[in-house]
């Protein structure tokens, strides 16, 4: 189980406009390696607020993940099924790096996001650069990150309208 919380560091009034100035996420998850420990498979639920913000819809979401495991280089992808009637389904592929320092571990990711759904929404919505460190202490992990976030979506922004620089803090349980 996780409990992440991120909050924008800059364009914090665009980011209240759009609706995530600030997010908590709780998600129970569970994963395991397969393949010999190449091949790494997850799956979950997901719910997440909008503090200070009116109720979305897709605020419940059923998980998928599929990822490589005993590399240096991790690629996955992470599949988000909305759990509401409008039924979406949101793609992260993911491209990251980690390494293991006792019980530190620290690393970067990229990911980009894409949402298909049934209405006709589809669109390209994010591509987000992120910098993290956890600690593991037995089955608890603490974390921060640091990411950069470009919203592709909606358009018609400058560039710096789309920026937004976030700061998350994570707390684990295994």
């Amino acid at each position: 189980m996780d409990v992440w919380s991120a909050f924008a560091l800059i364009n914090r009034e665009r980011a209240r406009e759009q609706g995530n100035a600030s997010e908590i996420d709780f998600s129970v998850v569970y994963s395991g390696a397969v393949a010999r420990g190449y091949l790494e498979l997850g799956g979950g639920f997901l719910y997440y607020i909008y503090p200070g913000e009116e109720a979305v819809d897709g605020e419940k979401e059923l998980m998928f993940t599929i990822g490589t495991g005993n590399l240096p280089l991790s690629i996955s992808t992470a599949f988000y099924f909305e759990v509401h009637p409008g039924l979406a389904l949101h793609v992260e592929p993911r491209i990251g790096w980690e390494q293991e320092h006792g019980d530190f571990t620290y690393g970067m990711d990229s990911i980009v996001g894409a949402t298909i759904d049934r209405d006709g929404g589809n669109s390209l919505d994010h591509a987000t650069l992120t910098a993290f460190v956890r600690q593991d202490l037995g089955r608890l992990s603490f974390g921060v990150s640091l990411s950069y976030t470009l919203r592709i979506a909606p358009s018609g922004l400058s560039f710096f309208e789309r920026s937004l620089l976030y700061g998350a803090l994570v707390f684990g349980v295994s």
